[in-house]
């Protein structure tokens, strides 16, 4: 599904992560800290963060002093105020810092555990919640948190909650894979309809951010097809290529129209046209096409 990670890099990551899990681990308040991102999906480049996912129940939250003060230990010269506070990134990021270890960046990130439980029994259920959130260009959706725990790689899990978390999320919910084919098609039908209004007008903003909209639009429904949890446009973008039913030529029109969509109402309606392509092809496969009046 991802291509292979240099095993002698992914070997030294997981043990300079699981170095600093074992020292957060004995922070009062932290349940479990995993491995996540792309490193625990096996996606990464050789300079990607690590990703340290710390899980803690939000009535016996981890002091934000005792995180600054690992920080420090870890890494002297950090500056404290990296190491965030909670909820200053809005409702469904809970907080995150950022640190240079032993010549790497890793990244905190902090995780309510009655919030990710009940983001796990919306997504078994078919329900899709999405924030506007800075670093998620298309938003940040609530069934993220079940590919976060079903990728993750547990470091340090005494009680075993990772563990059963982890089997809520295998295998892929019917219910959820359904409701993005659904909700996707249809947002990325509709997207282009608007775009195609705002051409004629030579709109260029307007039907830029549609052709991305309906480009991340497809990749839901794509990675959902085959059950794959979506967490990123990067993720989806590196794991596309290894599908069965990608359409072919799918990212290569999309890194076309995207880097140049067009400067005339004629250019404009061209790209639309070039990702229409890929909405019907996926409607037809997936989902039938809507009517319009």
């Amino acid at each position: 599904m991802y291509p292979r990670v240099d095993t002698h890099a992914m070997q030294d990551v997981h043990e300079l992560a699981l170095q600093v899990a074992r020292r957060l681990g004995r922070v009062d308040g932290i349940v479990a800290v995993a491995l996540g991102g792309s490193w625990a999906r096996g996606d990464a480049g050789l300079d990607d963060d690590i990703d340290l996912v710390i899980y803690y129940h939000d009535d016996a939250r981890p002091s934000v002093q005792d995180l600054r003060e690992v920080a420090a230990e870890l890494n002297p010269n950090h500056a404290v105020h990296l190491v965030e506070d909670y909820w200053e990134q809005g409702p469904l990021v809970n907080g995150q810092a950022w640190l240079w270890v032993e010549g790497r960046r890793i990244d905190w990130r902090y995780r309510d555990l009655e919030r990710v439980g009940r983001a796990l029994s919306q997504g078994r259920s078919g329900s899709i919640g999405c924030h506007y959130q800075p670093g998620y260009p298309h938003g940040f959706f609530s069934y993220a948190f079940m590919g976060e725990v079903h990728y993750a790689r547990p470091l340090f899990d005494p009680s075993g909650v990772l563990a059963s978390l982890k089997l809520r999320t295998d295998p892929y919910p019917e219910a959820l894979k359904l409701a993005i084919i659904r909700h996707f098609t249809d947002e990325a039908d509709q997207v282009l309809f608007g775009a195609q209004r705002a051409a004629t007008n030579n709109d260029i903003l307007y039907v830029a951010g549609c052709l991305f909209r309906c480009a991340v639009c497809l990749m839901h429904v794509i990675l959902a097809v085959h059950e794959v949890y979506f967490q990123s446009e990067r993720q989806a973008q590196q794991c596309l290529p290894h599908l069965e039913q990608t359409p072919a030529g799918f990212l290569e029109t999309v890194t076309d129209v995207l880097a140049a969509p067009g400067h005339t109402p004629e250019a404009l309606q061209d790209s639309i046209a070039r990702m229409r392509v890929y909405v019907s092809e996926v409607q037809v496969a997936h989902r039938k096409p809507l009517t319009r009046p």
